[in-house]
């Protein structure tokens, strides 16, 4: 574990160290036309250019607020600037966030085990030395980045050459199942480009409430919203 830990630690440092930070001319005519009539707020504008210049980026938040919208005129970016040529690589933990990228951005997802052709066990990183990396000068997206484990997050860079990587999800979501907070961890240490997302853009009547207070409750505020997706109901005893 310690060594998986070390390894991370300078593969990340060189992406930062040896990255190079991509000068789009013109970048808010490419937000602009991707937003689609979608108003950004100044933060997720700062997280659209930061995910389509920086070798490495975090963008976190919570639910609704815009993480997904993002994601998408990220990838659309990506293709127009590459010339038509797909170099998205989209991936994620779990087989539900892959699918959930596919459809919400329009390009192909896949868990990073299928992607990376990952073996089951602790030591299998899938990958051999006297190997091509199997992700070479690409844009690389991972959703539910929370749930990556030390080894899998060691797959990932190991597998990836002349590529950027961006993480996304929500710290305060679920964590990994095998050891490892590589999101918090990453977002702790201060060194990468790193976007937090606070407010809150879902419009939908079912899902408003419950993510105004998920927010709230983070945050200490007391004062909670209540309607047809979120109600509170006081007991006064436990039978």
């Amino acid at each position: 574990t310690y060594k998986v830990e070390r390894e991370i630690a300078e593969l990340v440092l060189n992406i930062l160290e040896t990255g190079k930070k991509r000068h789009i001319k013109d970048i808010d005519v490419y937000i602009d036309k991707y937003a689609k009539g979608i108003e950004l707020d100044e933060t997720q504008r700062e997280a659209v250019k930061m995910g389509v210049t920086e070798p490495l980026f975090i963008i976190t938040g919570g639910p609704g607020t815009g993480k997904t919208t993002i994601l998408k005129i990220i990838t659309e970016i990506n293709q127009e600037i590459n010339k038509g040529k797909d170099n998205n690589v989209l991936m994620s933990p779990t087989g539900r966030a892959a699918r959930r990228m596919a459809e919400s951005t329009g390009y192909p997802a896949r868990t990073i085990h299928s992607r990376l052709e990952l073996g089951v066990s602790d030591d299998d990183s899938g990958y051999d030395d006297d190997e091509e990396p199997k992700i070479q000068h690409s844009r690389v997206m991972i959703d539910e980045a929370s749930m990556i484990d030390l080894w899998l997050m060691d797959a990932v860079h190991e597998n990836m050459e002349d590529s950027s990587l961006g993480l996304i999800w929500y710290i305060d979501q679920l964590p990994s199942v095998r050891c490892g907070s590589i999101l918090r961890d990453l977002i702790k240490c201060g060194k990468i480009p790193c976007i937090q997302l606070d407010h809150i853009h879902r419009q939908a009547d079912d899902a408003k409430d419950i993510c105004e207070n998920a927010m709230n409750i983070k945050h200490g505020i007391h004062q909670l919203n209540t309607g047809s997706d979120f109600d509170i109901t006081e007991a006064h005893s436990l039978e």
